[in-house]
């Protein structure tokens, strides 16, 4: 062998034994590394969830003006500069294509003095949070959207914006439909798996009757705006014909379940047709084989089409009963009670009218109880009853920003809530 040759043979086998001991020593390094860091970075959050009508909405096409607040500034000015301003952009707000689509373009407010929903009433719950808990790492999101979609849509973009985030550690506190749209964000196993817990304030879970005057009784459909500052520009308007396309509205339409509740007894129900108990089957026909139900080609509009499929999503079959996807997370019900609350309904389906309503005071004046529990006993150990002659009520609406429920909610948050030491 050549002298050269035999060098070159030798540098090469002092090479290889350097790259070897090198490379074993940079994986004893980085073995040594990994094991020494924590694991995956928990995002943690507290995400409010508003209920039907209680975000505050923009128009993109005026400025980001604000058009659904409690008190629309801004409209006002355009209605002494253009009269009959008001009246005409509301009819352009409530109007639905026949997929019952909004055809104007709304956003929610997620900044400014207008973030915590409407009338501020977000605010006193969300300031709770922040003081007591974005120094543990959460951050506390008032989540907002736009209550005319769909509930189930309105799921989706919750989870598109939850993954955008990156909240691997949540905590929910809903109010009203809020909570429906949380139950929506929760029906799929990858989400709750996100979900440490969920505090659902008075949800109509299993459905309420206060659509029906909205849907039925044509004088009765601007009742659900009477709050705004604009109301009586709005009362003036035929809503009738809009109210029954807002898919947000009629997804709150009693459930199967709500006819299985043992509260009913044998003699009663939900809803009666002149005078005579009928089974949700019977109203699911009746109310998709009205003409509101239905498109200019007479085929049934989606909502309505497939508001049976959307209310069972709620539910998950263990053996051979069905249980509340809100079974399969640390859920606590906050439940309104001491207002007179419909829970049964009589429709003359002749003059397609509602001609009487049974009350009970076990409710918040808007949802009955036993549908905000989604069906479970008052007394159960997860059930929050509040009793609402006891408080400064502002309404169903009001709950969550009154100071005795947030005192009530802080022990089950601080059971869940993990709290940075010192």
């Amino acid at each position: 062998m050549r002298p050269a040759s035999k060098a070159l043979k030798t540098l090469t086998i002092l090479l290889t034994c350097i790259i070897l001991i090198v490379g074993a020593f940079a994986a004893l390094l980085l073995s040594f590394t990994y094991a020494n860091l924590p694991g995956p970075v928990v995002k943690k959050a507290f995400i409010i969830v508003p209920g039907l009508m209680g975000s505050n909405l923009t128009d993109p096409e005026l400025d980001n003006t604000l058009v659904w607040s409690a008190n629309p500034e801004a409209l006002f000015e355009k209605e002494q500069e253009e009269s009959g301003f008001i009246e005409a952009y509301a009819s352009a707000m409530f109007d639905f294509d026949d997929d019952c689509n909004p055809t104007k373009s709304l956003n929610a407010c997620h900044t400014g003095d207008h973030r915590f929903g409407f009338d501020n009433s977000l605010k006193p719950l969300a300031d709770y949070l922040t003081e007591e808990y974005s120094q543990s790492g959460y951050e506390i999101v008032v989540w907002q959207y736009d209550w005319r979609k769909s509930i189930l849509e309105t799921s989706s973009y919750l989870e598109d914006y939850i993954n955008i985030k990156g909240y691997t550690d949540v905590i929910f506190i809903s109010q009203g439909t809020g909570g429906n749209v949380v139950t929506k964000y929760i029906s799929k196993p990858e989400n709750r798996a996100k979900v440490n817990l969920f505090i659902p304030i008075a949800a109509p879970f299993l459905g309420t009757l206060g659509p029906l005057d909205w849907l039925i009784n044509k004088d009765a459909a601007a009742g659900g705006y009477a709050r705004t500052e604009f109301s009586e520009q709005m009362e003036a308007l035929n809503l009738y014909g809009k109210l029954t396309d807002i898919p947000s509205v009629i997804q709150l339409l009693p459930y199967p379940a709500m006819w299985q509740l043992s509260a009913y007894g044998e003699d009663n129900a939900p809803i009666f047709f002149n005078g005579n108990m009928v089974t949700f089957n019977e109203v699911y026909q009746y109310f998709t084989s009205l003409d509101f139900a239905k498109t200019k080609s007479e085929s049934l509009k989606p909502v309505y089409r497939d508001l049976v499929e959307y209310q069972s999503k709620d539910y998950i079959k263990v053996g051979d009963k069905f249980r509340h996807v809100t079974d399969f997370v640390n859920t606590y019900y906050v439940v309104g009670t001491g207002i007179q609350t419909r829970y049964t309904a009589n429709i003359n389906t002749v003059g397609e009218k509602i001609t009487s309503m049974g009350y009970d005071d076990l409710g918040d004046g808007f949802v009955w109880a036993y549908s905000a529990t989604a069906g479970k006993s008052l007394r159960a150990e997860n059930v929050i009853t509040v009793d609402i002659e006891d408080i400064d009520y502002g309404g169903h609406i009001g709950l969550i920003s009154t100071p005795e429920v947030i005192e009530l909610i802080k022990p089950v948050i601080e059971k869940y809530a993990v709290v940075k030491e010192g």
